[in-house]
């Protein structure tokens, strides 16, 4: 298992997948070093460069070559655009891979705020016609939304394994509130609702609200972040706005049952639009009613299911009408969190997600030594 851009703890590379491949094979993990320390496969961890930045990801991709061209592994599971080159190399030697499709990247590239807006279209057109190529390229694709599955005209070798949460051995059993704490979990872009965040947060304390903000995740960009704090200084919310940075799973679900409200107020773009954000079930395998963007596809499962509201990103009125009525009223949070539980628990989770991920690797390896205690990685 592979990745030089996701750092060694990502929930789904590590936590879900490593984790469960690891009760049945015997999985070496090679990620960037972290200073919380190393995870711990049923194999190896092997740790790539410490430091993250766009530059350091190409000498970061060629010390993964090195250290996988002459390897000897029954099955190369790669998670990052930047390996396609990698997995295409393994290819040529007869090695069997698996390239694994965590967004959809030519859509993706035209949102993406670091490359120069005159090179995203041509190479979001690239991209596109290489995404096309990749069932042909690797012995299996997979991909995290069923709505990928549009451009590879059915192909057999690609499997869909959702990003969905684990179920919660606790959850949120209190909805009485001291102060409402509205929280968002994720990377903190523009495109995913961070201003329009702040801009609520002012207007409900404008509207006499008790309300206070709690955002857990990374700043992606240096300019975005200083024109977050700005506003945040101009208004005077900071002693009503929380950041925690990055965190490890386990703490970021202990601050999740401490609020009210989950956020998802993500921008009508097309990689949004057509897929389900992981953070939304993170907020109901805790019991945590939601407020999210009124696309059709999240409206099915959110307000079809009662548990939140979906709003226009754009319009700061309606999400504030919305958070007024979970503000007073705490039978609707009540039954709004719990309704979202039952989905994950009945429907929704990880355990289910890791049933299929364990059948793929059965189907690809067969009979080889690959079991954990029998096969000795390189």
């Amino acid at each position: 298992m592979a990745t030089t851009v996701h750092y060694a703890f990502d929930t789904r590379i590590y936590f879900k997948q490593v984790m469960s491949l690891s009760k049945r094979f015997l999985v070496d993990y090679y990620a960037r070093q972290l200073p919380e320390g190393a995870p711990n496969p049923s194999g190896k961890f092997i740790p790539l460069s410490k430091h993250y930045g766009r530059r350091r990801r190409i000498r970061t991709n060629y010390t993964l070559f090195r250290l996988l061209r002459n390897s000897s592994y029954c099955l190369y599971h790669l998670h990052d655009p930047e390996l396609i080159l990698l997995g295409l190399f393994l290819k040529l030697k007869k090695k069997k891979v698996i390239f694994d499709m965590h967004e959809d990247i030519s859509k993706q590239i035209i949102n993406k705020e670091w490359i120069p807006s005159i090179l995203r279209l041509p190479l979001s057109y690239i991209f596109a016609v290489i995404e096309r190529c990749l069932p042909k390229i690797f012995d299996y694709v997979i991909v995290a939304e069923d709505s990928y599955l549009q451009k590879y005209n059915n192909a057999e070798n690609i499997e869909t394994i959702h990003n969905y949460p684990f179920k919660q051995e606790s959850f949120k059993t209190a909805y009485d509130f001291n102060t409402f704490r509205m929280v968002y979990v994720g990377d903190m872009r523009m495109v995913r609702g961070i201003k329009e965040y702040l801009k609520i947060l002012k207007k409900c304390r404008d509207n006499n609200l008790d309300i206070e903000l709690v955002l857990i995740g990374s700043y992606a960009d240096t300019r975005f972040k200083k024109e977050c704090m700005e506003f945040i200084k101009t208004f005077s919310l900071e002693s009503h706005v929380t950041h925690y940075g990055r965190l490890p799973n386990i703490e970021v679900y202990k601050i999740l049952k401490e609020c009210d409200l989950g956020l998802a107020l993500l921008h009508p773009i097309k990689n949004f639009v057509l897929s389900y954000p992981t953070k939304l079930f993170e907020y109901m395998s805790v019991g945590l009613p939601s407020l999210a963007s009124n696309f059709e596809l999240w409206k099915d499962i959110i307000e079809g299911n009662q548990c939140g509201y979906t709003a226009n990103v754009f319009s700061t009125e309606e999400a504030v009408h919305i958070i007024s009525k979970y503000y007073n009223n705490i039978e609707l949070r009540r039954t709004h969190g719990k309704n979202g539980l039952s989905l994950i628990k009945d429907k929704i989770n990880w355990q289910n997600e890791e049933k299929k991920l364990l059948r793929l690797y059965e189907d690809i390896l067969g009979s080889s030594r690959n079991r954990v205690g029998e096969f000795i990685s390189p």
